[in-house]
C-alpha cells in the first residue's frame, strides 16, 4: 500500500542523487564561493509530500460515504502537474469520482433519492463524463422523488 510508494519514492531519491548521498563533489570553484541562496518555502508541494498528500486522501475514503470521497479528491487536488504524483493523483480523482456517483445510485436503488442527489451532486465537474452522468441521475431521481 502507502508504505511501498513511500520506500520507491525513497530509493528514486536516493538512486537520482547516488552522487550526493556517496560524498561526490559537484560544485566548481566559482561555487563554492558564491553566497549560499537559502531556500524560500515553495508553493508546490515535494515529492515526498506529495506522496503523503496522496496517501492520506486514500485513508479518508470509505465504501459508502461519498462525502469523504469528495474530501480525498479536495486533498489530491493539491498535487500540482510538475509532480511526478500527479499521474496517479488523477487516477485516484478519475476513481473516486465514479465511486461518488455509485454510492449515488446506490443510496437511489433504496429510494434514498434525497441523498442520492446530495452524493451526484459531489461528482466533480473537470470529470466530464462521470459528471454528465450524474447530471443525468440528479434529474431522473428529482422526478422520482
Amino acid at each position: 500500500g502507502g508504505s511501498a510508494i513511500l520506500l520507491v519514492l525513497l530509493l528514486g531519491v536516493l538512486f537520482r542523487n547516488w552522487s550526493a548521498f556517496m560524498g561526490g563533489q559537484t560544485q566548481t570553484a566559482q561555487t563554492q564561493n558564491a553566497p549560499t541562496k537559502v531556500a524560500s518555502p515553495s508553493p508546490s508541494p515535494t515529492t515526498e509530500s506529495s506522496a503523503e498528500i496522496l496517501n492520506e486522501a486514500r485513508s479518508l475514503i470509505k465504501p459508502t460515504l461519498a462525502s469523504d470521497a469528495s474530501k480525498a479528491i479536495d486533498r489530491a487536488r493539491e498535487i500540482p502537474p510538475s509532480d511526478p504524483l500527479y499521474a496517479q493523483a488523477q487516477q485516484d480523482i478519475d476513481r473516486w469520482s465514479k465511486n461518488i456517483l455509485d454510492i449515488a445510485r446506490q443510496r437511489a436503488a433504496q429510494r434514498q433519492f434525497q441523498q442520492a442527489i446530495a452524493a451526484a451532486q459531489l461528482v466533480p465537474k473537470d470529470r466530464p463524463d462521470v459528471y454528465a452522468e450524474a447530471q443525468k441521475a440528479i434529474q431522473q431521481w428529482r422526478r422520482s422523488r
